[in-house]
């Protein structure tokens, strides 16, 4: 059990709220800044000339929030820039600020990288390429340090570097992270090597969606995997590395590339229910690249840390069987990179590195590893040899489809992307505070557990106003699956039961865990004790 987990509940019975994120750790709390609207938001960024908090959304509004009042105004919209599809967002230390977009056209992406200079909105970078079902766009974009450049995330055009169905692999310009000048001005990529060689940063990366320095000015990016249960990946980031893909992703081969490939039975990775048509015997896939192939940053767990081992195809814990992985649960979808750059969060937050995992627990994907998403972790970060290494806690879960995170201050700001999405406050407390667990739970939802603690049997009183599919899950700490309580049509006010076993009958051992309850796609989250 972590020790700085909450081992002790107050309350006599425990009641849960839809939609309100729970804490983990004793000296966080979650509120609820506002609620989003229809408006389906992208990314959240800091002003760090004035430490005011904007976020973008999908359709290219831009909005600045006021915390306290929970509320935020538009700044610009998509009349402002041109822009409607708009996927990166960053405010630099310059003042700048900066917007991506892809739009999907008929035949061919355009990608369109904007600048704003505090008059005036103009077009730095425009790129035209043949499209593909499996584009993975423009999206991240941050300033560098030295407010000298930008560097923009170009995603891969194919899951795994097969062949789609126009005849196009990768370009010259997909797969990498690029470099551009600040003041780079109406430049149109073209899909050739050495017309490209001035404006790659690294490359092998297939679809960094989130990058972010730290605070002595090291680059880190989340790397997303493919189709298959490939892990997820973190990676250090360095100018002029190749980060593997399609020949690697994550810490496994891309078996397409050697030759009699014959998926699922020569692939444990491509499963039955991840089985995709593009993987297939592929004689004409290009051969690996004569430059070192450099690995993610490998996690020690505990948490976000379950893989499908490539001997047995079964699905594992690494770190209870002593095994770093890299670096994420297959299918987690990792967003939302975030470093602690001002050393201004308390005791063992100060200076570290954080992520969002987008996928939720029923995400067809990520399903089969029986693991909770949407949740948020924090990841201390320790050089080993010529790379890092990670020990990766879950301290906050129950949010829908977190997208990105700003630190500001003390707290941190989740923001969502989903029709029904919210801001949320995470605040870590000060340093040597206690602090309290989410200050919304005791909100009468329609669901209570108790008695908390119990020892023979708890009870679970499910009496919501929602009705339809519904299903309750009991997992640990470490977002293991424990037990499925109940699955089926939620029509009327019922009361459950779980005696303390899991799936196969055995009793857990004393200790705190963690209750799932989902009706309709819509979960809430409580906490049960088990003791003697």
């Amino acid at each position: 059990m972590k020790s700085f987990l909450l081992t002790t509940l107050s309350l006599f019975f425990l009641t849960l709220t839809w939609g309100q994120p729970m804490a983990l750790h004793d000296s966080i709390s979650i509120r609820k800044v506002m609620d989003i609207g229809s408006s389906t938001a992208t990314r959240i960024d800091v002003d760090p000339a004035t430490n005011e908090l904007y976020y973008a959304t999908v359709s290219g509004d831009i909005f600045k929030v006021n915390v306290a009042a929970g509320n935020a105004t538009m700044v610009f919209n998509n009349g402002d820039h041109g822009l409607d599809e708009v996927y990166g967002f960053e405010i630099g230390g310059s003042g700048n600020i900066y917007l991506v977009s892809m739009v999907n056209g008929t035949a061919n992406n355009i990608a369109i990288v904007k600048k704003y200079d505090g008059a005036t909105w103009t077009t730095m970078v425009t790129a035209t390429y043949p499209r593909s079902s499996r584009d993975h766009r423009f999206n991240a974009v941050i300033e560098t340090p030295d407010q000298e450049y930008i560097l923009v995330n170009s995603g891969a055009r194919t899951d795994h570097g097969e062949l789609k169905s126009n005849g196009q692999r990768e370009n010259a310009f997909t797969a990498k992270l690029l470099k551009f000048p600040v003041d780079t001005s109406n430049l149109t990529l073209q899909d050739d090597e050495v017309f490209m060689d001035d404006f790659i940063f690294a490359t092998g990366l297939r679809n960094t969606y989130d990058i972010e320095y730290d605070s002595t000015g090291l680059l880190f990016g989340l790397d997303q995997a493919d189709q298959s249960d490939r892990q997820e990946e973190l990676n250090w980031i360095q100018e002029g590395k190749h980060y593997g893909f399609p020949w690697m992703i994550g810490p496994n081969e891309n078996l397409m590339q050697y030759p009699n490939y014959n998926p699922p039975s020569s692939d444990p990775l491509v499963t039955s229910v991840n089985m995709e048509s593009t993987f297939h015997n592929d004689p004409n896939f290009p051969p690996k690249p004569g430059v070192p192939l450099v690995s993610p940053v490998m996690s020690n767990g505990p948490d976000q840390d379950l893989f499908r081992d490539t001997v047995d195809s079964q699905i594992k814990d690494a770190s209870n069987i002593g095994r770093k992985m890299g670096t994420f649960t297959p299918h987690s979808s990792p967003v939302g990179l975030t470093f602690d750059t001002q050393n201004a969060l308390p005791q063992e937050f100060k200076g570290k590195a954080f992520s969002l995992s987008y996928s939720n627990t029923d995400d067809r994907k990520f399903k089969p590893f029986n693991q909770i998403g949407e949740d948020l972790l924090l990841i201390d970060l320790q050089k080993v040899g010529n790379n890092y290494e990670a020990n990766i806690t879950r301290i906050a879960l129950g949010f829908n489809h977190p997208v990105d995170a700003a630190i500001l201050g003390n707290k941190m700001y989740v923001i969502e992307h989903a029709a029904n999405g919210a801001l949320w406050e995470v605040d870590f407390g000060v340093e040597g505070s206690t602090g309290t667990f989410s200050s919304n739970l005791e909100e009468n939802s329609g669901l209570k557990i108790y008695p908390n603690a119990f020892k023979d049997q708890v009870t679970i009183s499910l009496a919501m106003e929602k009705f339809g599919d519904g299903m309750v899950r009991i997992y640990s700490l470490e977002g293991k699956l424990i037990s499925t309580v109940w699955e089926g049509k939620y029509l009327q006010p019922m009361d459950l039961s779980w005696d303390g076993a899991t799936a196969n009958g055995q009793k857990v051992p004393n200790g705190v865990y963690l209750v799932e309850v989902s009706v309709n796609g819509d979960r809430a989250y409580g906490r049960v004790i088990k003791e003697e």
